[in-house]
Protein backbone atom coordinates (compact mmCIF):
# COMPACT_ATOMS: atom_id res chain seq x y z
CA UNK A 1 0.00 0.00 0.00
CA UNK A 2 1.25 3.54 -0.50
CA UNK A 3 0.36 7.15 1.24
CA UNK A 4 -1.71 8.37 -1.88
CA UNK A 5 0.24 9.79 -3.85
CA UNK A 6 2.25 6.28 -5.06
CA UNK A 7 5.03 6.87 -3.00
CA UNK A 8 5.65 4.33 -0.02
CA UNK A 9 5.66 6.25 3.51
CA UNK A 10 8.38 5.34 5.74
CA UNK A 11 9.11 5.83 9.66
CA UNK A 12 12.46 8.36 9.57
CA UNK A 13 13.95 7.67 13.24
CA UNK A 14 11.66 7.73 16.76
CA UNK A 15 8.98 4.80 16.81
CA UNK A 16 6.83 4.53 20.07
CA UNK A 17 4.04 2.41 20.63
CA UNK A 18 1.74 2.15 22.70
CA UNK A 19 -1.14 -0.68 23.88
CA UNK A 20 -4.87 -0.71 25.23
CA UNK A 21 -7.43 -2.74 26.12
CA UNK A 22 -5.28 -5.66 27.26
CA UNK A 23 -3.59 -6.12 30.69
CA UNK A 24 -0.59 -4.33 31.19
CA UNK A 25 1.58 -7.47 31.17
CA UNK A 26 -0.02 -8.53 27.79
CA UNK A 27 0.51 -4.95 26.68
CA UNK A 28 4.38 -4.66 28.02
CA UNK A 29 4.63 -7.66 25.79
CA UNK A 30 3.74 -6.05 22.32
CA UNK A 31 5.40 -2.49 22.99
CA UNK A 32 8.32 -4.97 23.87
CA UNK A 33 7.98 -6.51 20.42
CA UNK A 34 7.44 -3.64 17.92
CA UNK A 35 10.17 -1.69 19.61
CA UNK A 36 13.17 -4.46 19.41
CA UNK A 37 11.41 -5.04 15.67
CA UNK A 38 12.43 -1.19 15.43
CA UNK A 39 15.44 -1.57 17.15
CA UNK A 40 16.40 -4.61 14.99
CA UNK A 41 15.58 -2.72 11.21
CA UNK A 42 17.30 0.37 11.69
CA UNK A 43 14.88 3.27 13.92
CA UNK A 44 15.48 3.94 17.50
CA UNK A 45 12.41 2.90 20.18
CA UNK A 46 11.45 5.98 22.29
CA UNK A 47 12.30 6.46 25.50
CA UNK A 48 9.94 5.85 28.33
CA UNK A 49 7.57 8.03 28.41
CA UNK A 50 7.83 9.37 24.88
CA UNK A 51 4.62 10.23 23.22
CA UNK A 52 2.98 7.64 21.36
CA UNK A 53 2.70 7.03 17.65
CA UNK A 54 2.07 4.00 16.92
CA UNK A 55 -1.39 3.07 18.52
CA UNK A 56 -2.55 -0.63 18.65
CA UNK A 57 -5.91 -0.96 20.38
CA UNK A 58 -7.00 -4.56 21.02
CA UNK A 59 -10.97 -4.48 21.75
CA UNK A 60 -14.44 -7.09 21.65
CA UNK A 61 -16.29 -4.30 19.14
CA UNK A 62 -13.65 -3.37 16.48
CA UNK A 63 -16.06 -1.94 14.32
CA UNK A 64 -17.71 -0.17 16.62
CA UNK A 65 -14.22 1.17 18.25
CA UNK A 66 -13.42 2.41 14.81
CA UNK A 67 -16.82 3.84 14.21
CA UNK A 68 -17.01 5.69 17.78
CA UNK A 69 -12.89 7.05 17.38
CA UNK A 70 -13.73 8.57 13.63
CA UNK A 71 -16.65 10.21 14.58
CA UNK A 72 -15.08 11.36 17.61
CA UNK A 73 -11.10 11.80 16.65
CA UNK A 74 -11.72 12.22 12.89
CA UNK A 75 -8.53 14.22 12.65
CA UNK A 76 -6.23 11.09 13.87
CA UNK A 77 -7.32 9.32 10.97
CA UNK A 78 -6.85 12.18 9.25
CA UNK A 79 -10.65 11.74 7.40
CA UNK A 80 -10.72 15.06 5.66
CA UNK A 81 -7.47 14.83 3.52
CA UNK A 82 -5.39 17.20 5.76
CA UNK A 83 -2.41 14.89 5.70
CA UNK A 84 -1.36 12.08 3.27
CA UNK A 85 -3.03 8.31 3.87
CA UNK A 86 -3.65 5.75 1.22
CA UNK A 87 -6.98 7.40 0.31
CA UNK A 88 -10.79 7.86 1.36
CA UNK A 89 -11.59 4.05 -1.12
CA UNK A 90 -8.85 2.70 1.63
CA UNK A 91 -10.27 4.31 4.90
CA UNK A 92 -13.39 2.52 4.07
CA UNK A 93 -12.59 -0.54 3.88
CA UNK A 94 -10.72 0.27 6.78
CA UNK A 95 -13.81 0.80 8.32
CA UNK A 96 -15.51 -2.44 6.89
CA UNK A 97 -12.78 -4.78 7.43
CA UNK A 98 -13.69 -8.44 8.78
CA UNK A 99 -9.94 -9.18 9.68
CA UNK A 100 -8.38 -9.60 13.14
CA UNK A 101 -6.33 -7.32 13.17
CA UNK A 102 -6.58 -3.95 10.76
CA UNK A 103 -4.41 -0.87 10.10
CA UNK A 104 -4.40 2.63 9.01
CA UNK A 105 -1.02 5.12 8.58
CA UNK A 106 -1.13 8.60 8.70
CA UNK A 107 2.00 10.68 7.04
CA UNK A 108 3.44 14.00 6.60
CA UNK A 109 4.89 15.31 3.48
CA UNK A 110 8.35 16.42 4.74
CA UNK A 111 11.90 18.11 2.53
CA UNK A 112 15.05 16.50 2.15
CA UNK A 113 16.21 17.73 5.14
CA UNK A 114 12.74 16.70 7.21
CA UNK A 115 10.91 19.94 7.25
CA UNK A 116 7.07 19.07 7.01
CA UNK A 117 5.03 20.94 4.39
CA UNK A 118 1.52 20.56 3.51
CA UNK A 119 0.24 20.11 -0.08
CA UNK A 120 0.45 23.99 -2.34
CA UNK A 121 2.65 24.89 0.11
CA UNK A 122 6.24 26.57 -1.20
CA UNK A 123 9.33 24.85 0.03
CA UNK A 124 12.98 25.16 -0.62
CA UNK A 125 14.26 22.70 -2.46
CA UNK A 126 17.84 22.52 -2.84
CA UNK A 127 18.85 20.26 -5.51
CA UNK A 128 16.60 18.76 -7.95
CA UNK A 129 17.78 16.46 -10.71
CA UNK A 130 16.11 13.46 -13.39
CA UNK A 131 16.85 10.53 -10.91
CA UNK A 132 15.47 11.81 -7.74
CA UNK A 133 12.55 14.17 -5.91
CA UNK A 134 13.67 15.98 -2.88
CA UNK A 135 10.74 14.96 -1.16
CA UNK A 136 9.21 11.85 0.83
CA UNK A 137 6.49 10.84 3.12
CA UNK A 138 7.47 9.96 6.22
CA UNK A 139 4.80 8.11 8.84
CA UNK A 140 3.42 10.60 11.85
CA UNK A 141 1.64 8.00 13.53
CA UNK A 142 0.18 3.97 12.38
CA UNK A 143 -3.68 3.22 14.33
CA UNK A 144 -3.43 -0.90 15.04
CA UNK A 145 -7.02 -2.13 15.86
CA UNK A 146 -6.87 -5.88 16.91
CA UNK A 147 -10.36 -7.73 17.27
CA UNK A 148 -10.10 -10.17 20.05
CA UNK A 149 -13.02 -11.91 18.61
CA UNK A 150 -11.81 -12.77 15.60
CA UNK A 151 -7.84 -13.29 16.43
CA UNK A 152 -8.66 -16.95 17.24
CA UNK A 153 -5.78 -19.07 19.00
CA UNK A 154 -2.64 -17.90 17.92
CA UNK A 155 0.65 -17.90 20.20
CA UNK A 156 0.26 -14.57 21.71
CA UNK A 157 4.68 -13.25 21.13
CA UNK A 158 3.64 -14.41 16.89
CA UNK A 159 0.90 -12.12 17.46
CA UNK A 160 2.92 -9.63 19.10
CA UNK A 161 5.29 -9.91 15.71
CA UNK A 162 2.50 -9.33 13.52
CA UNK A 163 1.45 -6.23 15.10
CA UNK A 164 4.63 -5.12 14.78
CA UNK A 165 5.25 -5.83 10.95
CA UNK A 166 2.59 -3.71 10.39
CA UNK A 167 2.57 -0.74 12.85
CA UNK A 168 6.85 -0.67 10.58
CA UNK A 169 5.37 -0.85 7.44
CA UNK A 170 2.45 0.52 5.34
CA UNK A 171 1.55 -3.16 4.01
CA UNK A 172 -0.81 -4.00 1.85
CA UNK A 173 -4.01 -5.48 4.18
CA UNK A 174 -4.71 -7.96 1.23
CA UNK A 175 -1.07 -8.86 0.91
CA UNK A 176 -0.29 -12.62 1.50
CA UNK A 177 3.36 -12.55 0.92
CA UNK A 178 3.74 -16.12 -1.47
CA UNK A 179 7.28 -16.33 -1.89
CA UNK A 180 9.32 -17.22 1.37
CA UNK A 181 7.86 -17.65 4.28
CA UNK A 182 6.39 -14.92 6.57
CA UNK A 183 4.87 -13.59 10.05
CA UNK A 184 1.92 -11.94 7.83
CA UNK A 185 0.50 -15.55 6.47
CA UNK A 186 0.16 -15.97 10.59
CA UNK A 187 -3.73 -15.79 10.05
CA UNK A 188 -4.24 -17.07 6.80
CA UNK A 189 -2.09 -20.26 7.75
CA UNK A 190 -3.94 -21.02 10.58
CA UNK A 191 -7.43 -21.20 8.22
CA UNK A 192 -5.37 -23.33 6.20
CA UNK A 193 -4.55 -25.64 9.16
CA UNK A 194 -0.87 -24.82 8.44
CA UNK A 195 1.55 -24.74 11.24
CA UNK A 196 1.26 -20.67 11.38
CA UNK A 197 5.16 -18.91 12.11
CA UNK A 198 5.62 -18.45 15.58
CA UNK A 199 7.52 -14.60 14.89
CA UNK A 200 9.35 -12.86 12.81
CA UNK A 201 11.28 -14.80 9.59
CA UNK A 202 14.19 -13.69 8.09
CA UNK A 203 12.27 -12.80 4.98
CA UNK A 204 10.54 -10.01 7.24
CA UNK A 205 13.34 -8.95 8.76
CA UNK A 206 15.04 -7.79 5.47
CA UNK A 207 11.84 -6.47 4.24
CA UNK A 208 11.46 -4.17 7.17
CA UNK A 209 15.31 -3.25 6.85
CA UNK A 210 14.66 -2.51 2.95
CA UNK A 211 12.03 -1.00 3.55
CA UNK A 212 13.32 1.82 6.34
CA UNK A 213 16.99 1.65 4.78
CA UNK A 214 16.31 2.67 0.77
CA UNK A 215 17.26 6.29 0.02
CA UNK A 216 13.54 7.24 0.27
CA UNK A 217 13.49 9.55 -3.27
CA UNK A 218 11.12 8.95 -5.35
CA UNK A 219 12.61 8.35 -9.57
CA UNK A 220 11.32 11.02 -11.58
CA UNK A 221 9.93 9.89 -14.57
Amino acid sequence: ADSGNGRIGRWDRKVCPGVAGVKPEYAQVVADHVAATALKVGLEPGAPGCKVNVLIVFTGDADGFVKRSLKNHPYAYSRYDLEMTSGRKALRQFQGSDAPVRWWHVTHRVTEDGTQYNSGDQVQVYTTGRISSRTRDDFDRAIVVVDVTKVGQVRFAALADYLAFVSLAQIDPAAEPKTGSSILNLFADKAAGVDPQEGLTSWDVAYLTGVIAVRRLTPQV
